[in-house]
């Protein structure tokens, strides 16, 4: 049985499908199918998946790989997976289905599962489309006995990375709050770096009153800081650090949360990001809820005495998936890190 809400849900999703060209909506045909084997999973009582988790990863575990392998190509829909497709399907295309049944990429799959999600609005970067793009795959992995977990995500071969998969593990101290992260090292191509740029800024000699050009490496905005390797201090080590600079304690924070909008929505709902149909429920209660409580305080009326006496510090300011990724004068440039 479903809700009343459920219901609406679903029949939005088909919708949806009903809209993409016939030789994917074959293909979301049988994702959703197996889209819905997840959910019956997850709707399984909590306890008995608190109690039995690794079980419970084995049980769902082949419908995402299903789906994995739907999106990149690696077999078409099978009969088992369209026996439910007719309800995406015209007469006339039902008997169009053996002609358009290919095992074909779906391409930019992930990449619009991930900038359609709206919590990862202010973490996606302009820079980072073209690597995005180059995702096949996202994992969630859960340590047996304690609350640490690893986000894994592959890639095809692309002109920035030399990794075929980048994970990061995060050590937590109880569910809600991470110790640190472990995570591979990007081998970043020559010239490609995302996560470092070079700044230029003019100097003047107080003695001679010349003044030079100097450039700077800093770090620059991108989704792929997440894959860092944090520990939190627990202390506020801001006063030694530039204006470009994001403290461990806060870009660990900022991974968590990144984290947990990857395990939560997109891994969940990436059929529904991918439709861009999925609303960020749980922000937009938030926001009502605000609302009602007399809303949230306007970034445009901060106290005047404050913003005099405190130094400046980095903001992450929000921004939608297509946002400027350098500045004038800044030019993407790093190491490996």
């Amino acid at each position: 049985p479903h809700k009343k809400d459920d219901i609406e849900y679903e029949k939005e999703i088909k919708e949806a499908i009903k809209k993409l060209p016939l030789e994917q909506r074959i293909q979301f045909a049988a994702m959703y199918t197996q889209v819905l084997k997840r959910k019956i999973a997850d709707n399984k009582d909590d306890a008995e998946i608190d109690i039995m988790s690794e079980k419970y990863g084995d049980l769902e575990r082949p419908f995402t790989d299903a789906c994995h392998q739907i999106i990149n190509g690696e077999r078409a829909p099978n009969d088992t997976e369209l026996a439910g497709a007719q309800q995406h399907l015209t007469d006339d295309e039902k008997t169009q289905v053996n002609d358009n049944l290919k095992a074909e990429k779906i391409e930019d799959y992930w990449f619009k599962a991930l900038t359609n999600c709206n919590r990862l609005g202010e973490d996606i970067h302009d820079a980072d489309h073209p690597l995005l793009k180059a995702i096949t795959k996202i994992e969630d992995t859960n340590e047996s006995g304690n609350d640490n977990f690893t986000i894994t995500f592959h890639f095809a071969p692309n002109d920035y990375i030399e990794n075929e998969t980048l994970s990061v593990k995060f050590i937590m101290i109880d569910e809600n709050e991470p110790a640190k992260t472990e995570s591979d090292e990007i081998k970043w191509k020559e010239g490609k770096c995302l996560t470092r740029k070079t700044v230029e800024k003019k100097q003047r000699n107080k003695k001679t009153g010349k003044t030079r050009t100097v450039t700077k490496e800093v770090d620059a905005e991108s989704f792929f800081n997440f894959f860092k390797s944090l520990e939190g201090s627990g202390e506020d080590d801001n006063e030694d650090m530039g204006e470009d600079e994001v403290p461990d304690d806060e870009q660990l924070q900022i991974n968590f949360d990144i984290a947990n909008t990857l395990r939560d929505e997109v891994l969940q709902f990436h059929l529904e990001y991918f439709l861009d149909i999925r609303e960020d429920q749980e922000f937009g209660d938030f926001q009502d809820m605000m609302g009602g409580m007399g809303g949230m305080p306007d970034d445009d009326e901060d106290d005047d005495d404050d913003e005099d006496d405190e130094k400046p510090k980095k903001q992450k300011k929000k921004k939608g998936p297509i946002a400027a990724a350098t500045k004038d004068g800044e030019k993407p440039e790093c190491k490996q890190q």
